[in-house]
C-alpha cells in the first residue's frame, strides 16, 4: 500500500474550500477528501479492515469520539469533537458527526491521504465570515479555480503539519510544461470525462498510472485534477489513437 495516495482520491471525493487571507491580502485555496474517499481507498488497499468506535464524552454539548482503523499493517487511533458552539448548524448530529471525524483522522493516520485535512474537520467553517470588510479598496480579486496537483514540479508543497495550503494566482506556471489545465478557467474535469478516459486508456492497454503519466506529460498534473477542457483534449487524442 503507498504511503502517499492522495492523487488516487476521485473527484466527486474532495472538496476546495476558498477563504480570504487577511494579513497576506490573497485568496488561499485548501482541498479536503471527503470520509468515503478515505474508506473506499482503506477497502481498496486492505485484504481484512475493522473499524471499532468508541464514545469518550457525550453531555448534549459536546460529543468526543475515539476510532481504531486496522488494517494489513495495523492499528491507528483517531480523535473526533463535535460540539454545540462549533457545529450549531448540525446540532441534533454531534454524535455522528464526531464519530465521523474520529474515523476520517484515524483512516489518515493508517496512510490514506495522510497529506490532507478531512472535509468533515473542517465542516464548520463558514467561508461567508471570513470574507473581508468592505473599504475604500476593494480586496484582491478571487482568482480563477485553480487545482492543486501534488508531487508535480514547480508545485507548491505542504506546510509542515501535513495540510497543503496554497496561494492561488492567475497564469502560475506549472515548472516547465504546458500551462495547466486550471488556467483554462473552465473547473475540474467531470465523472463522466473521468470515466470516459479510464475506459479509451483500458481499450489501449494503457494502465492508470501510465495515463497519469500522459496527463501530467500534456497539463503538468495527474488525471483526477485536469481541467474539462484538458480531458476533452486527451479524450480527442486518445480517440484519434
Amino acid at each position: 500500500m503507498q504511503q502517499n495516495n492522495g492523487s488516487e482520491f476521485r473527484p466527486e471525493e474532495i472538496i476546495t474550500l476558498r477563504h480570504f487571507d487577511k494579513k497576506s491580502g490573497q485568496w488561499v485555496a485548501n482541498e479536503y477528501p471527503k470520509v468515503g474517499g478515505r474508506l473506499r481507498l482503506a477497502h481498496l488497499h486492505n485484504d481484512t479492515l475493522d473499524i471499532s468506535t468508541d464514545v469518550f464524552q457525550y453531555d448534549g454539548n459536546i460529543a468526543v469520539v475515539k476510532a481504531v482503523c486496522t488494517t494489513n499493517k495495523g492499528s491507528y487511533c483517531g480523535m473526533g469533537m463535535a460540539s454545540m458552539e462549533r457545529d450549531a448548524k448540525i446540532a441534533p448530529a454531534l454524535l455522528e458527526l464526531a464519530e465521523t471525524r474520529a474515523i476520517a483522522r484515524a483512516l489518515r493516520f493508517a496512510g490514506f491521504g495522510v497529506e490532507y485535512c478531512s472535509a468533515e474537520e473542517v465542516s464548520h467553517l463558514d467561508q461567508e465570515k471570513e470574507m473581508p470588510e468592505p473599504r475604500e479598496q476593494p480586496p484582491a480579486k478571487e482568482p480563477e479555480k485553480a487545482i492543486y496537483c501534488p508531487h508535480t514540479p514547480g508545485r507548491p508543497q505542504p506546510a509542515g503539519g501535513g495540510v497543503y495550503t496554497a496561494s492561488y494566482t492567475n497564469g502560475r506556471t506549472n515548472g516547465g510544461g504546458s500551462q495547466g489545465g486550471a488556467n483554462n478557467g473552465n473547473g475540474r474535469l467531470t465523472q463522466k470525462q473521468h470515466g470516459l478516459l479510464l475506459k479509451l486508456a483500458e481499450d489501449r492497454g494503457m494502465s492508470r498510472s501510465q495515463l497519469d503519466d500522459m496527463s501530467r506529460e500534456r497539463f503538468g498534473c495527474v488525471l483526477n485534477f485536469v481541467s474539462k477542457g484538458d480531458a476533452s483534449s486527451l479524450i480527442g487524442e486518445l480517440t484519434a489513437n
